[in-house]
Order: C-alpha cells, then sequence, then structure tokens
C-alpha cells in the first residue's frame, strides 16, 4: 500500500478519497444596487415630489376652485328650480357676491350670496338659468384680487350642468 498523507483519508478500497469540489462558485458581490433597491427609491421620490408640489401650490388657487365648486352647485340648483317652477331665473354678479333671482323681478325675493373670500371678482354680468331645459352655452370667469394670480371658467354648454372648464 502506498503512502498517504496525514491530511488525505481513504475510501473503502484503500485510495486517497477524492474530496468534493462545488462546480458552482458563488459569485463575489458586485457592487450597485438591484432593481428592486432602485425602484423603492424611486418611488420614495415621487411621493415626496408630490407632497411638495401639493403643499406649495397656491393659496389663491385652492381658494377660487372652492368657489367655483360652490358656484357651479348653486348655478345647478338655481336651474332645477328654474325648471321646476316654469320661473325664469337669472344669475347676477353684485359688489360683495352674487344673486339668482325670479324674472320679473319681484316675484320671489333674490337672496344675496356673498363670495367666501372677499377678493373673489366674476366676470360675467348675468347668466340665464331657464326655465328651458336646453340654454344656450354660458361662461363666466372667476380671478381673485387684481387678476394676476389665476383665474377659473364656470362654463355650461347649454345640455350638462355647470362646473370648472379650462
Amino acid at each position: 500500500m502506498g503512502r498517504t498523507r496525514p491530511s488525505e483519508t481513504l475510501n473503502p478500497w484503500g485510495a486517497p478519497a477524492m474530496q468534493p469540489q462545488s462546480f458552482a462558485r458563488p459569485a463575489p458581490h458586485a457592487p450597485g444596487f438591484t432593481l428592486i433597491e432602485i425602484l423603492v427609491v424611486l418611488a420614495i421620490i415621487a411621493l415626496g415630489t408630490g407632497a411638495i408640489v401639493w403643499s406649495l401650490r397656491g393659496n389663491t388657487s385652492r381658494q377660487l376652485d372652492e368657489e367655483a365648486q360652490r358656484l357651479s352647485a348653486l348655478l345647478e340648483a338655481g336651474r332645477a328650480l328654474s325648471r321646476t317652477s316654469g320661473m325664469a331665473m337669472r344669475w347676477r354678479a353684485t359688489d360683495s357676491g352674487f344673486v339668482i333671482e325670479t324674472l320679473p323681478s319681484g316675484v320671489a325675493a333674490a337672496k344675496p350670496h356673498p363670495w367666501l373670500y372677499p377678493q373673489t371678482r366674476a366676470s360675467a354680468g348675468a347668466l340665464w338659468l331657464g326655465p328651458e331645459p336646453i340654454l344656450p352655452p354660458q361662461s363666466l370667469v372667476l380671478t381673485q384680487g387684481d387678476g394676476q394670480s389665476g383665474s377659473v371658467r364656470v362654463a355650461s354648454d347649454g345640455l350638462r350642468a355647470f362646473g370648472t372648464a379650462p
């Protein structure tokens, strides 16, 4: 029998045993980031950017949007009241707000509605609210202060409800 080194082990037949070798060596850790890590970071950046843009949005534009939504709802309520009562109604801007009145005047008391924000102004003098189910297209533009801080257009094509328009 041949001599073996002390560190070698023998198989059952007396031959030196072969040490198992791994053919799939683990790759050394490659530098860089995984795709998942990059996507998570991008999602966090996108959410942060959206939050910042939303918070930096001007107070004036929020106020105008709120005024426009309220005015749209009141114009539609006036339009519905005009249709159900059969009386013609008109929206009219005033110095401090607006009035929705019946025509001819004096049939019902016109209720003044102040603007939610006193610096709000409307460009239109009057809008007709019915009683016809189909009206001509109408619109008005709401601004605040000197009008330099933005505007919102409230409009109807005569068939659809009043709403904000570009």
